[in-house]
């Protein structure tokens, strides 16, 4: 015996499933400007000052307060970019949908846009990246002194 359904059951339907192919979309959407972000000058600008400002005052890999400190004043300033990169290129987005959307969808976000994220995000991803940033800068700096 076949299923009866009546008009409002295929409505509802119907409603359930345009309203999950728009949160689809959202999601491609935030997920594609993040990506985009990676790439745009004032964005790269904005990391690079900030290591190059900051990383001479990682020296090793114990935590110390300072270290602390330094994660916050990120965590804030590429929370602010995020929230207003994305903002200003998806309509009707938030920062705490969006935030909600990426944490429903974990296995969606991979390569740099997880990293990035990450590290605004993790500690320890954070320090490892700004311990990253000093020694390719020393390296980067050596090799400056060799070549003249």
């Amino acid at each position: 015996m076949a299923a009866e359904y009546d008009e409002e059951d295929i409505i509802i339907a119907n409603t359930i499933e345009q309203m999950n192919d728009n949160e689809s979309m959202k999601f491609d959407a935030i997920v594609g400007v993040l990506e985009s972000m990676l790439l745009d000058k004032s964005f790269l600008t904005m990391q690079e000052s900030f290591r190059k400002g900051n990383s001479d005052v990682f020296d090793t890999h114990e935590n110390k307060l300072e270290y602390t400190e330094i994660f916050q004043t990120y965590t804030a300033m590429m929370e602010n970019f995020v929230e207003t990169f994305v903002t200003d290129r998806v309509e009707g987005i938030t920062m705490d949908c969006m935030m909600t959307m990426l944490a429903d969808r974990p296995e969606e976000i991979t390569g740099d846009v997880f990293d990035v994220l990450a590290s605004f995000a993790d500690y320890e991803e954070f320090k490892q990246l700004m311990l990253s940033y000093k020694s390719t800068d020393f390296c980067h700096d050596i090799s400056s002194e060799l070549s003249l």
